[in-house]
């Protein structure tokens, strides 16, 4: 499992990926976290989606 930090433009994001799938084109899940919580705190469910296959940022 990769887990890349990022900056897209001013915007910190985390690129969660299985490490085989790292080159692949697969499905994109762009996972809100909500405006109270960190990033950081819901990284279990980015993990589990991408476990399933599934690029998440």
């Amino acid at each position: 499992m990769i887990i890349r930090a990022e900056k897209w433009q001013e915007i910190p994001v985390l690129h969660i990926v299985e490490e085989s799938k790292e080159t692949e084109h697969i499905p994109v899940v762009l996972f809100f976290h909500g405006f109270t919580s960190a990033k950081e705190h819901n990284l279990h469910y980015a993990y589990n989606l991408a476990k399933q296959g599934v690029r998440v940022i």
